[in-house]
């Protein structure tokens, strides 16, 4: 399958991939657990990817593990066939900006927090994540 070798690609991580009953789920964490994320998508509409808890410990920022991460996981995307990537993040802070920054834009207030931002992207191929 091309996601397990697109998830070989960077030596840095290792991931567990898992079907559930109408979804799939992605772990993917570097190697000595300095950063790691998760991500999913459900079956029946692939065209849409959410990613989640993607953190890199405050001691090993700076090194573009994060963009790596997310690099990796719109690759997943667009692997899969998915034309947008979603996430949630707090309002008003560097992570939101970060998040700006990677080409994501503000789409609403989520519902659930008022003090949380849901965000989208849309991905398409030859195209990644900003440096």
């Amino acid at each position: 399958m091309r996601l397990k070798k697109l998830l070989a690609k960077d030596d840095r991580f290792i991931s567990h991939c898992t079907a559930k009953y109408n979804s799939h789920e992605v772990f993917i964490m570097e190697k000595h657990g300095t950063a790691f994320c998760e991500l999913y998508w459900w079956d029946e509409d692939r065209s849409v990817i959410y990613i989640k808890l993607l953190s890199v410990d405050k001691w090993c920022r700076r090194r573009h593990l994060g963009t790596s991460l997310l690099k990796l996981c719109e690759q997943i995307g667009i692997e899969i066939g998915s034309v947008i990537a979603c996430l949630t993040v707090k309002k008003h802070t560097w992570v939101h900006t970060w998040y700006k920054r990677k080409g994501y834009k503000d789409t609403e207030t989520n519902y659930q927090d008022r003090t949380f931002m849901d965000m989208k992207k849309y991905l398409s191929k030859g195209e990644s994540t900003n440096e």
